[in-house]
């Protein structure tokens, strides 16, 4: 029975957010045994979460692609096309992690998690555009493929595989770091611009998404300095990311499906 008033306060709203109370208490052992495996060594739980990030970033892709011809608002679906190609980048990364691709090609692990970041970051910062303007999704998922395809390229071609060395090249990876940071805050101004076409709970989920990237990105950058231990922060809080965007879309997609329809009816008529 939901309590009287809780989602009137800012932790109510929060935990809300995040799936309720149950969903919250979960995520505590999770994040034991998180930590545990992190214990044993960085990689299983780094493909973990990078292999979550990537089925999370698939399924937003077939659901905001099947359901293309009926979304009015065409936000959801552009960071639907995003996310895919941010996934496919992540793969990729999970991969060149593990040495099962890339060999010779120093620090391909580190340029491909850049690359993600960067276009996430973009398409983040893209996608409010969208709220209120309607676009072509073969001619957006034409473009994020040749974008795709030109990182992979260049980055396999060796072209950057100096930049992104800790020791000679710090001053790139801290520009990096600043684009990355910069893009997250120009993200979060863009979607509150835009707040009042998203339901209440939709706009907290997205805009704590778009946080919780911030901070994952930033955790990840001190770790590449030797603070090892903040990885397992950046993994956790990137799955916390996509999680809360795949709630958002699910939550406007299946369970709403015409609340954002009728939504934007009721604006039209005021």
């Amino acid at each position: 029975m939901p309590v009287p008033g809780r989602n009137q306060t800012l932790t109510g709203r929060l935990i809300s957010a995040l799936g309720g109370p149950w969903a919250v208490l979960l995520g505590i052992p999770v994040i034991v045994i998180f930590y545990l495996m992190h214990l044993r060594g960085p990689n299983l739980p780094h493909n973990l979460a990078e292999m979550f990030s990537v089925v999370v970033a698939v399924g937003i892709f077939m659901l905001t692609w099947n359901a293309r011809r009926f979304l009015d608002n065409h936000f959801f679906l552009f960071l639907g096309i995003a996310y895919l190609f941010v996934g496919i980048i992540d793969a990729l990364h999970a991969l060149a992690f593990d040495g099962w691709i890339g060999v010779g090609n120093r620090h391909i692990d580190t340029q491909l998690w850049y690359a993600a970041r960067y276009l996430q970051g973009v398409s983040l910062v893209i996608a409010p555009w969208f709220v209120v303007r309607k676009f072509r999704p073969g001619v957006v998922l034409a473009a994020f493929f040749a974008a795709t395809a030109v990182l992979i390229l260049t980055i396999s071609g060796g072209i950057f595989q100096n930049w992104y060395n800790r020791g000679a090249h710090a001053g790139i990876m801290n520009m990096s770091d600043l684009c990355l940071f910069g893009l997250g805050v120009a993200a979060f101004a863009m979607l509150r611009r835009a707040r009042e076409q998203f339901d209440g709970g939709v706009f907290l989920q997205l805009a704590l998404s778009v946080v919780f990237v911030v901070v994952s990105e930033v955790s990840e950058g001190l770790g590449r300095r030797g603070y090892e231990s903040l990885y397992m922060l950046g993994d956790l809080f990137q799955s916390l990311s996509f999680y809360l965007v795949y709630k958002a879309v699910i939550q406007t997609g299946l369970l709403r499906p015409y609340g954002i329809v009728f939504r934007n009816l009721k604006r039209s008529e005021e």
